[in-house]
């Protein structure tokens, strides 16, 4: 698919035709397919009709047939008509073939993220270039979609899609375009399903993006709640070896000889260590809570409602 917007434009003699997909100029009595050179002259196949120019000419066969057959009176439909409907039926079913796979892509991806406990760097890569994909066709079905919109919504341009009558002098009047407005609002709805699947499959990357963000934050949250628990396990020993350090230096204290200075050292080393956890967790208590009500999640308990006066 280009990245050229769709147009579909009515002029005096021709309706050109531009899509993702397809490019054409079609006239009362002939079809010009616009193709890349790009493609030819890298295969070779400069003296052969592309699989795209031989599948548009079988279904304009095809359609051409089918409508003669289904005509009671032995006319035929329009040349311009059949092409035009080949080219949006064409169109659609390039669209809804890569509509199939982008769906099938985005429930492998999430089946296979939801069946694992550990979500990889893989899936990570593999949801960002498959939303990636599913955004460039959202683009490309919703041009399509709004191509065909502007053409319904001007009355001249649809009298004047009618090439064959045109070319002999006969310019249909407004509200006598009956056919070709049935045939514009059909492939609008199929152009219309086809963004919704689309804009559901974004939706649903989304909601995984999101959870997945979730799960990425409560596990950082527990890391850093883990480290703020043990630096204040280490702040308690630095606090106990305070007074060992001091008690180990070579000076005489006459606390060596006495009976129960080695149980009353060790009472009151314990006693600091606890303090210091205790202070240390007595703070983390409290930038927890300074935190929420900076959120806003304890705002309402700030505030409670007055007692009403009582009036006997």
């Amino acid at each position: 698919m280009h990245d050229l917007p769709a147009s579909i434009l009515v002029r005096s003699q021709s309706i050109l035709f531009c899509t993702p997909n397809i490019r054409a100029i079609l006239k009362a009595d002939k079809l010009v397919i616009l193709e890349s050179l790009e493609t030819d002259t890298e295969f070779g196949k400069d003296s052969e009709a592309s699989t795209t120019v031989q599948s548009i000419v079988s279904d304009i066969q095809q359609l051409g047939s089918r409508t003669h057959t289904n005509q009671g009176d032995g006319s035929t439909a329009p040349f311009e008509f059949i092409v035009l409907e080949s080219l949006l039926s064409k169109e659609i079913h390039y669209l809804s073939q890569t509509s199939s796979e982008l769906t099938n892509r985005v429930n492998t991806l999430l089946s296979s993220m939801s069946s694992q406990d550990v979500i990889s760097t893989a899936h990570m890569q593999e949801m960002i270039e498959v939303k990636d994909a599913n955004e460039i066709f959202l683009r490309a079905a919703t041009s399509v979609k709004d191509a065909i919109s502007e053409v319904l919504s001007e009355p001249d341009d649809m009298r004047r899609m009618y090439l064959t009558g045109l070319s002999a002098g006969h310019l249909r009047e407004y509200g006598d375009d009956d056919e070709i407005e049935l045939l514009l609002e059909t492939y609008f709805k199929y152009s219309t399903s086809l963004t919704l699947t689309a804009s559901r499959n974004i939706q649903r990357l989304n909601s995984a993006s999101q959870h997945l963000t979730l799960l990425l934050s409560s596990t950082r949250n527990r890391l850093l709640h883990l480290e703020i628990r043990l630096e204040i396990a280490m702040l308690a020993m630095s606090a106990g070896a305070l007074p060992a350090a001091i008690f180990g230096m070579n000076l005489t204290s006459h606390l060596e000889e006495h009976p129960w200075a080695f149980w009353a050292a060790t009472v009151g080393i314990g006693m600091i260590a606890f303090m210091a956890t205790q202070i240390g967790r007595y703070g983390l208590r409290k930038a927890r809570r300074v935190k929420m009500e900076q959120a806003g999640l304890l705002a309402g308990s700030k505030h409670s409602i007055p007692n009403l006066p009582h009036h006997p």
